[in-house]
């Protein structure tokens, strides 16, 4: 084998150290599940001792000896939210159901006409009584839609296209035969200070769709 230098190469499609020495805000857009995985933030903070590159405000100190990262819930801490708010409207929302729907997404066709994309999905809890349930929104449920439904792969991943799934799952729900479902979600949980702003911001979800069930009489 004839091995010959690299005359050219294109660019990294990742933020080289150059990139991140001139923007080292770059560093704070980390995915919410690497801010929860200590070993993965112990590694950032090791990468910046290593290359000094670390951004004031994200690290406790500039010499990256420990990390700071925000406190986020989990998604059982964010459920109990959600069933808590929702008592105070008389909703009680079981686990002990069945809990598995299948529903329909239906998008249009870029030739014309309609697409349907059929899922499955599993609800984390239902007011038999008042035949009303809720979804809760988590990385895992997203990924695992996406990776079986082309339309929620398109959907951009921007709050306002987490917004549009959310309604297009709701409506599908709905539609299924299950009655009135909220979707609730953490589209913009990366901009929360403390888990106060994200437990307020589950609770505001929660009321804005009980004020929707009175509005259509379901409460």
């Amino acid at each position: 084998m004839d091995v010959k230098p690299l005359t050219r190469y294109t660019d990294p499609g990742y933020p080289t150290h150059a990139v991140l020495d001139a923007q080292p805000e770059l560093l704070r857009l980390t995915p919410k599940r690497w801010q929860r995985t200590a070993a993965l933030l112990t590694g950032m903070a090791a990468a910046c001792l290593l290359t000094s590159g670390c951004p004031q405000g994200y690290y406790v100190n500039t010499a990256c000896l420990s990390v700071a990262p925000p406190t986020y819930m989990t998604e059982e801490e964010v459920r109990q939210v959600v069933v808590d708010e929702a008592r105070r409207a008389h909703l009680r929302f079981r686990t002990d159901v069945p809990l598995t729907r299948n529903i329909e997404l239906r998008y249009p066709a870029q030739s014309g006409g309609e697409m349907v994309d059929r899922l499955t999905v599993t609800l984390d809890g239902v007011d038999t009584r008042r035949r009303v349930a809720y979804l809760y929104l988590d990385d895992e449920t997203l990924t695992r839609m996406r990776a079986t439904s082309y339309h929620v792969s398109s959907l951009s991943t921007t709050p306002a296209g987490v917004d549009q799934l959310v309604s297009e799952l709701q409506q599908a729900i709905t539609a299924s035969g299950q009655g009135p479902c909220g979707v609730f979600h953490e589209s913009d949980s990366y901009e929360y200070a403390t888990e106060d702003d994200e437990r307020g911001a589950i609770r505001r979800q929660v009321r804005d769709f009980v004020d929707w069930l009175r509005g259509q009489g379901a409460l």
